[in-house]
Order: structure tokens, then sequence, then C-alpha cells
């Protein structure tokens, strides 16, 4: 992505969300994606201890520490402890939670109100509100641009959305 900073999206063996109910899936995800990972390292030559790992759902909480990460991010959407899922996998979450809450190094949220919960267990969690670009946006009111192709044939008004949807919404 440029000089100093690379994208590597590795494979999981199975998903969080099935791994979770047996230990030995988890251990062969961790084992798979570390070793992914630190090829990678290896042939990007980064030998750096400063390494950073970044997850967004309590369900990745078994994937803190395989690449000897020195600094823990988590990006939190939402407190998935109070979702409704089948009661092992809650019981592994609000577990998972608790812990990632604890050892994170920073917590970042959207949420104003997760920012409150969240910064009583761990003080460096920041409010990180959504932004956009208000002048690439703002264009859009410009009636005089030219409408593209496909969607010459839809009648006005036109309505448009631009970020994340999740079974929430």
């Amino acid at each position: 992505l440029g000089d100093n900073l690379f994208l590597y999206t590795p494979f999981a063996f199975i998903h969080e969300m099935l791994a979770v109910y047996n230990p030995v899936l988890q251990k062969m995800n961790r084992a798979v994606l570390s070793k992914q990972i630190r090829k990678q390292l290896k042939r990007l030559g980064f030998d750096s201890p400063v390494r950073a790992s970044w997850i967004y759902h309590p369900l990745q909480y078994t994937y803190f520490g395989i690449a000897d990460e020195s600094f823990r991010v988590y990006k939190c959407w939402d407190l998935y402890r109070i979702r409704d899922y089948p009661d092992k996998l809650k019981e592994v979450i609000v577990s998972y939670e608790q812990k990632i809450v604890k050892e994170s190094s920073i917590i970042l949220t959207p949420c104003i109100e997760l920012y409150k919960k969240l910064s009583i267990d761990n003080i460096n969690t920041h409010f990180t509100p959504g932004g956009v670009d208000l002048n690439l946006f703002g264009r859009a009111l410009n009636r005089s641009l030219d409408i593209p192709k496909d969607m010459s044939g839809i009648n006005s008004p036109r309505i448009g959305f631009s970020g994340y949807i999740n079974e929430k919404v």
C-alpha cells in the first residue's frame, strides 16, 4: 500500500463462529494464521519487535499473540455480550470480551455509549466517530453532474448509502 505499509489477508482454517465450539479447531486456526503471518513477516524482512494486532470481534481474541505483538487494538462496534447468541457461543463471547477490554492496548469505538461503558475498564478507550468527505459526498447534491449510465433509468429521487450494514440494520 506504500513504502512501509503492507496489506496481507491470511486464510483462516475455519470461521471463528464455528471454531469456538471445538478447542482443537481454535488451535488449528491459531497455528495456520500464525504460520502465514510469520512467513509474510520473514518475506518482508520485518524483524522489528514493535508489532500490532487489530481485532474487531470478541471471537478473534484467540488471535492475540500469534505474531508476538507488542500492541493490541480492539475496534469495538458493539457490546457483543448483550446480543442474542446460542448459550455456548454467548458464554465464550462474554468471557473473551471481558479479556479483550482488559488486555487491549487501545480500544476504538464509533459509539459514544460504548465509549462510556468500555472506558470504565480500559482508560485507553477512544471515541472515534464516523465521518465522510463532505466535499466528495456533497457533489451528489449537484444536479448538473452527469448521471452514470447504470442509474439513468432510475427516476428521482434517488437514495444512496455509503457505509457498513450488518444484521442489525
